[in-house]
């Protein structure tokens, strides 16, 4: 009998471990090496199968420890465990014979430069107002932008890195050093409630990941968990109404006026809301609502659900129905609407795609002036 194989898991410690010493003996051996060339020998030494090493998602293994590979490297590189190419030292003359190497560091030269000035330009009409521009002095923001692009101990990195993660990193080392973001984001006061506390800890999520110490994958995932723990804190009555904002968002100018009600009590028959939308030749279609709770860790929604599900929606005898859940749903269940052929009348919609819709759509997340997704304080601080 063929065993079943188990996933490999490891603890984020133990995978910082393994990662530090990989690399590390990667540099004793090979010396300096692009960054870029870094991470596979990181990731092969968690031993991950192929089924976690194909899985590229967001949320992903590989995105997970690729991740975590980059903030290793960059702790590597600021402790000196191990050295990127440094860019070849800068001549004042060149020879007049032109050599290989000559042409090598005139143009190493020509793409640093090009490249600060690309950098410096993007960070300026990001960040610094007119006033800020035009300031000198030497604590001004636009001095700690130059210095950061011209210290010779960066030069290796802006040089020879691919421009994507050259911009990231001069971003989040321009933020962290001009202390970007903390006077429009003084700290705020939270109820001293469940759902306060958590509001408050996101809220600090923010402020780090403005400040350069917390990655953009790392932020994303704490407040796609946050906006699932909030609804899961304040219940079924408030995922009915978010779930109602929702859909009329995602069908927008389709929307019959006055047609949304919440529908939901002790005789809703497993129908929580309900809104009316037309086509392009004005004919009417019914929809119908059903939210349902995160119970606990475990919980996810199973086919019994939904064939439950579908028994009100014929019930209700509407023409399509939408299960809204910021729990997971089973992949069985989704399975069990594809073989009855119900999919083409009944929308799953599990947490991760609700944060989705959120974010979407604004409703509950917006957007700052930097374009960070940000938790909407308001929506979940209800009385």
């Amino acid at each position: 009998m063929k065993q079943k194989t188990t996933e490999k898991t490891i603890t984020v410690d133990d995978a910082r471990a393994k990662i530090a010493k990989a690399l590390i003996a990667y540099y004793k051996k090979h010396g300096a090496a692009e960054r870029n060339k870094l991470f596979q020998p990181g990731i092969d030494s968690l031993g991950l199968s192929k089924a976690q090493l194909t899985d590229k998602s967001g949320d992903g293994t590989y995105g997970k420890y690729r991740a975590l590979t980059g903030n290793v490297i960059n702790e590597l590189v600021k402790a000196g465990a191990i050295k990127l190419p440094a860019v070849y030292a800068a001549a004042e003359t060149f020879p007049k014979k032109k050599t290989a190497d000559t042409v090598r560091v005139r143009d190493t030269q020509t793409q640093l430069k090009e490249r600060r000035d690309l950098i410096r330009e993007y960070l300026t009409a990001r960040y610094l107002t007119d006033d800020e521009k035009r300031d000198a002095g030497p604590a001004a923001r636009g001095n700690i932008l130059k210095s950061i692009l011209n210290d010779r101990n960066n030069a290796g990195v802006i040089a020879y890195s691919p421009i994507e993660y050259v911009r990231e990193w001069a971003e989040e080392k321009f933020v962290k050093a001009a202390r970007i973001g903390e006077e429009e984001n003084p700290k705020k006061d939270y109820p001293n409630t469940l759902i306060g506390n958590r509001l408050r800890n996101q809220y600090e999520k923010y402020r780090k990941l403005l400040a350069g110490e917390l990655s953009e994958f790392e932020y994303r995932k704490e407040l796609k968990n946050t906006v699932i723990e909030a609804v899961n804190i304040l219940g079924g009555a408030f995922l009915e109404k978010l779930s109602l904002s929702l859909i009329k968002a995602a069908y927008g100018d389709k929307v019959v006026q006055g047609s949304d009600l919440l529908t939901g009590g002790a005789d809703d028959h497993g129908i929580d809301a309900e809104v009316r939308v037309t086509d392009e030749l004005g004919l009417e279609e019914r929809i119908v609502i059903q939210a349902k709770i995160k119970l606990n860790s475990e919980s996810y929604i199973g086919e019994k659900i939904i064939r439950e599900f579908l028994g009100s929606i014929a019930l209700a005898g509407a023409q399509k129905g939408v299960l809204i859940t910021n729990s997971t749903i089973y992949g069985k269940a989704r399975d069990y609407c594809k073989g009855t052929r119900k999919i083409d009348h009944i929308a799953l919609i599990g947490g991760d795609e609700m944060f989705g819709l959120m974010t979407r759509h604004k409703i509950g997340v917006y957007a700052d002036d930097r374009g960070n997704d940000v938790l909407d304080d308001g929506i979940f601080l209800i009385e």
